[in-house]
């Protein structure tokens, strides 16, 4: 049963087993929300173009802290990962026009560790970015830093991963200042970027895979802004997200795009901005990115935010078109 903004489904209890993992549907509620908190007219934020947005609710205490995005290559289902070692995936529903309604075929379940079993402890448990490689899922956790691969058809989720090896470097990162950007370019290298690593440096540490080894590069940092989530675009380009949050100006999102080209071992990067969110647009810690292009050739974006299972927080999904 499809979720609508200002409905809640109601779905039938079953489980679907795959190997060691386990699939349980997920009731959720999906709120609208506007770009702008005072003027719904607003469509615009730089380059995107506003196409809708929910805030989302569930009974099910596990939901929440959605912390990683990943979208199949047709944008019908997308998938994240929470900071106490859960995974959600839902089909986003939309109008004719491609605007945001609601929520369908929403399921959670337990990621696993390397011996099949269940994600335990907070240590263990904190997924932090999600990205599609070789066909599976790559998850990049903090605290116990690693990077491991869940491949297997049709959740990847419900598989037993293998290990990808992270560079040496990152074993020097704060516990909870890891890797937050995780991204495989349309050449094949994969990227991975330190969240605030090192401590107040004008740089976050970014690493690039490549003939089979991991090497360095520099992630020049905007102000108070930190990376915490990136996709690839259709086109080829890097979209990285950034966050910012302080007790006086709350919280803060950043777009920038690197040029493929430009990310090279030993590279200071910098980012051209293309949106950014702050009072009175919407806010939020915003974590997750994913992007795909639609059958009008539309490069379509979603942004998912992590509620930290904080009360005073939301989970906020949104959508744009990109135009540049």
């Amino acid at each position: 049963m499809k979720v609508f903004a200002g409905t809640i489904a109601f779905t039938l209890v079953f489980v679907i087993l795959s190997g060691t993992g386990r699939s349980e549907p997920l009731s959720v509620r999906a709120n609208a929300v506007n770009l702008h908190d005072e003027n719904d007219q607003i469509r615009r934020v730089g380059s995107l173009i506003f196409r809708g947005g929910l805030h989302l609710t569930s009974p099910e205490p596990r939901f929440g802290g959605l912390s990683g995005l990943a979208i199949s290559a047709d944008g019908s289902q997308l998938s994240a990962v929470t900071d106490r070692g859960d995974w959600v995936r839902f089909a986003p529903v939309a109008t004719r026009s491609g605007q945001l309604t609601g929520l369908d075929r929403a399921q959670i379940g337990r990621l696993l560790n390397l011996d099949g079993k269940p994600l335990r402890g907070k240590r263990d448990s904190d997924a932090e970015s999600l990205s599609v490689i070789d066909g599976g899922f790559a998850v990049a956790f903090e605290r116990r830093h690693r990077l491991w691969l869940y491949r297997g058809t049709p959740n990847p989720f419900l598989s037993r991963p293998t290990d990808m090896i992270l560079p040496a470097l990152s074993q020097a990162m704060p516990p909870n200042a890891g890797v937050e950007v995780l991204a495989r370019l349309r050449d094949g290298r994969v990227i991975a970027i330190s969240e605030d690593f090192p401590r107040d440096a004008s740089y976050a540490q970014g690493w690039i895979f490549e003939e089979r080894r991991w090497r360095g590069f520099r992630y020049s940092r905007h102000a108070l802004f930190l990376p915490a989530g990136a996709t690839t675009l259709p086109g080829g380009d890097l979209l990285v997200l950034e966050r910012r949050f302080s007790y006086i100006g709350g919280f803060g999102t950043r777009l920038v795009v690197l040029s493929p080209k430009s990310i090279r071992p030993g590279a200071e990067v910098t980012g051209q901005e293309v949106a950014r969110f702050e009072e009175p647009l919407i806010t939020e810690n915003f974590e997750g990115i994913a992007s795909y292009r639609n059958g009008a050739g539309e490069t379509v974006l979603y942004l998912i935010s992590d509620d930290n299972f904080n009360a005073l927080q939301r989970t906020i999904l949104l959508k744009f078109t990109l135009e540049r």
